[in-house]
C-alpha cells in the first residue's frame, strides 16, 4: 500500500504568476450589494476545485489569507505543484498582490513581483481571472479547515505510521521509522490538507490535498485520476495481555498449492514464532516482547535452523491493527505484503485422543497432550506434544534419531468417524484409522 504522504522532490519555475488572485489589505472596498469589505471578509481558507482540468484531473487552488498575507498553493493529483506568498492591498475592486516567495524544489525562495487583478466579493464567494486562462474567471469558496477530534489518533495503511494530534501537528513515520515526515494537518467536511515542513530530519515544505471520508475506524482519502487508500485507526490502549494465545496465517506469501503459514504464540512476555514450508518448520524465532500504542517490540534471543534452537540477538519494532480476534503486521519476509494474523484456540480435544494408525505407524495421542509416532510395535519412536484448533493440528516433535532434533509441524484436519485425515495444499493427504 503507498504512503500517504510521499515527497517529490517536483523543481518549477518561477513562472506565471501573472493574474492570480487575491485578496484584501487595509483599505475598503465594495462587494457585489454594495456594502463595504473590510480585510476580515477575507480572512480564511478560500477553495476552487475542478476549474481548469480534465473530469478525471481536476485543478485545485488554495488561497490562505491571515491579515493583508496570502498564501496560494496549487494542487495536481492532490501534491502542490505551485505557490506564491506575500501580501495584498486594495482600492475599489483592485487588488494589488505583492508577491514575495515563490514556490519550488519543495520549499520557498525570494522573489519579487507586483501584479493587479479585479476581483467580485459576495459572500463566502469570491471571483476573479483565471490565473491560466485569459478569458476566464475562478470562483473560491470560502471553507472552514479545523483539526476534527474524530480524526485525531494513529493511523496505520500496512506500511505507515500517520499520528494527527489535536493541536494540527501530524508525524507521518514508517513502521520502523528510517523516514519520517513531520508537518501540519487539517480538514474540512470533505477535505484533508497535510502540510509538511520536514522530511527525514531536511527543512522544506509542501502541501498534499486530499478528498476523505471517515466510516467507522476506516478512513480514505482519495482524488479524481488517482488511487485511493485506506488508513485505519490504531488502538493506543493495547498491551501485551491482548496478544496472549495462538495466531495464525496462511497463503499470504505463497503459491496456491505452497501456503506460507506462521504460527506466533504469545504468553506472558514471551513469544515463538514458527513458519512452515509444506507442513514441516522452516523457520522459528524466541524471545520477548512488549507494546506501546499500537507498536510491537520483539527481542529475539533465539533462532531456529535445521532442527534445532541457538542464541541469537536481534530487535524488531513494527506496527500492527488489531481488532481482538485478528491483527496486521507488515510480512516479515515480503515488504510488498501485510501478513493478518487470525487467533485460534489450540487445545486437546477429547475425540482426538486415542491410538490412530495409517498402515504402517503408530500414532498415539495422550489426553495430556503429549505423543508417540512409533513404526509398528518397536520401530524407531519420536515423541512430542500435539495440540488442535477447529481445523488444525500441530505437533511439536523431538526426534529420537541420535541427537535430539526439533520440528514442529502444521496441518488441516477432518475427523469423520474413526478416520483422522491430516492434509495441506500441495502435499499428500495422511490418512490413519483408530485402532484404540
Amino acid at each position: 500500500m503507498k504512503a500517504v504522504l510521499n515527497r517529490s522532490g517536483i523543481i518549477l519555475s518561477v513562472f506565471s504568476i501573472l493574474l492570480f488572485q487575491l485578496f484584501i489589505s487595509c483599505s475598503s472596498s465594495t462587494d457585489s450589494s454594495g456594502g463595504s469589505i473590510d480585510v476580515s471578509d477575507f480572512a480564511g481558507v478560500w477553495m476552487a476545485v475542478g476549474q481548469a482540468g480534465t473530469a478525471e484531473q481536476p485543478f485545485a487552488l488554495l488561497l490562505e489569507v491571515e491579515g493583508s498575507n496570502f498564501l496560494r498553493v496549487v494542487y495536481e493529483n492532490t501534491e502542490q505543484v505551485e505557490g506564491q506568498r506575500g501580501t495584498f492591498s486594495i482600492s475599489g475592486n483592485t487588488m494589488t498582490v505583492n508577491v514575495t516567495e515563490n514556490w519550488g524544489n519543495n520549499d520557498w525562495y525570494p522573489y519579487t513581483e507586483t501584479m493587479s487583478v479585479e476581483v467580485t466579493l459576495s459572500g463566502n464567494t469570491l471571483t476573479m481571472p483565471h490565473p491560466e486562462y485569459d478569458e476566464e474567471t475562478i470562483t473560491l469558496t470560502k471553507t472552514e479547515f479545523s483539526n476534527p477530534a474524530n480524526l485525531t489518533g494513529i493511523w496505520f495503511d500496512g506500511e505507515y505510521n500517520m499520528e494527527l494530534n489535536d493541536n494540527g501537528a501530524y508525524v507521518h513515520a514508517e513502521s520502523i521509522p528510517t523516514e519520517e515526515s513531520i508537518g501540519n494537518w487539517s480538514a474540512s467536511a470533505n477535505m484533508f490538507r497535510a502540510v509538511e515542513t520536514e522530511y527525514v530530519g531536511n527543512d522544506g515544505y509542501i502541501e498534499y490535498l486530499y478528498y476523505y471520508d471517515l466510516a467507522g475506524a476506516t478512513l480514505t482519502l482519495s482524488w479524481p485520476g488517482v488511487e485511493s487508500f485506506e488508513v485505519i485507526k490504531q488502538d493506543t490502549d493495547l498491551s501485551a495481555a491482548d496478544f496472549a494465545g495462538t495466531w495464525f496465517a496462511a497463503g499470504q506469501a505463497g503459491t496456491a498449492d505452497e501456503p506460507y503459514a506462521v504460527l506466533i504464540d504469545f504468553s506472558g512476555s514471551d513469544f515463538t514464532r514458527t513458519a512452515y514450508y509444506e507442513t514441516q518448520q522452516d523457520e522459528g524465532q524466541k524471545g520477548t516482547f512488549s507494546v506501546s500504542g499500537n507498536l510491537v517490540t520483539v527481542i529475539i534471543d533465539e533462532v531456529w535452523e535445521e532442527g534445532a534452537w541457538s542464541a541469537y540477538s536481534n530487535v524488531v519494532t513494527f506496527p500492527v491493527t488489531y481488532s481482538g480476534t485478528s491483527f496486521t503486521m507488515p510480512h516479515p519476509d515480503n515488504e510488498e505484503y501485510v501478513l493478518t494474523l487470525v487467533k485460534k484456540e489450540f487445545i486437546n480435544p477429547a475425540a482426538l485422543v486415542g491410538t490412530w494408525n495409517d498402515g504402517s505407524y503408530n500414532t498415539v495421542l495422550n489426553a495430556d497432550g503429549t505423543y508417540t509416532y512409533a513404526v509398528g510395535v518397536s520401530g524407531q519412536e519420536n515423541s512430542g506434544n500435539w495440540s488442535a484448533s477447529a481445523d488444525l493440528f500441530r505437533s511439536a516433535m523431538t526426534y529420537s534419531d541420535g541427537a535430539a532434533i526439533y520440528y514442529d509441524h502444521l496441518f488441516y484436519y477432518t475427523l469423520a468417524g474413526n478416520t483422522f485425515t491430516l492434509s495441506w495444499p500441495g502435499t499428500a493427504d495422511y490418512v490413519a484409522t483408530k485402532t484404540q
